[in-house]
């Protein structure tokens, strides 16, 4: 469960959907070096307004389901706004969920990706235990951060921030095996990892 004054405040909403965002956090980019493809069910953890949920919905198509699991109510609203429009994927499920009990089945999902939340979580065994379970075997977790030495604004406070090398680290601790890690921009890095 993260902690509080970590946690993005919803009230800061429109900062999610400010295009100048995706300068920093290019989505089909960071899709496309993650490899995510039409193969299964993806859980987005963390999914706030649905500013990866829809593109990772749209990119799996009608054939599997995306899973927006957010700790607010108030952010999975937003998300549900978005879902009204006639454009909008009718494959996202919102589930109001949290890193470590996100309420989906067993053996669920073919990924877990995990958007600029690492920082947030208190327990990271634990969320891994949780992301562990509700992937398939074979299946991956992508996780996505702020770069500790990446400048602000964006992102948070830099002593809130988790070094790429911790996060292979943990996973390694955890036994996923470690498939891809790379800074994407000056900004963020991802790390992907196979299912122990």
């Amino acid at each position: 469960m993260p902690h509080d004054h970590k946690r993005f405040d919803p009230q800061n909403v429109h900062r999610l959907d400010d295009p100048e965002r995706n300068r920093y956090l290019p989505v089909d980019a960071i899709l496309d070096t993650i490899g995510l493809t039409a193969s299964g069910n993806v859980a987005d953890v963390g999914a706030g307004n649905g500013y990866f949920a829809l593109p990772i919905a749209l990119r799996i198509g009608p054939a599997y389901k995306l899973f927006a699991v957010d700790i607010s109510q108030e952010m999975l609203g937003h998300l549900r706004e978005k879902l009204s429009a006639p454009d909008a994927p009718a494959n996202v499920v919102p589930l109001l969920g949290t890193d470590v009990a996100t309420n989906l089945p067993d053996a669920t999902c073919a990924l877990v990706f995990m958007a600029s939340v690492w920082h947030e979580f208190d327990d990271h065994s634990a969320v891994l235990a949780e992301a562990a379970r509700i992937l398939q075997s074979g299946g991956r977790i992508a996780i996505l951060d702020w770069r500790p030495e990446g400048m602000r604004p964006p992102g948070p406070p830099q002593d809130h921030r988790i070094p790429r090398s911790t996060v292979e680290r943990t996973l390694t601790d955890s036994h996923w095996h470690v498939q891809k890690a790379e800074d994407i921009n000056d900004s963020i890095y991802l790390v992907v990892a196979a299912r122990p």
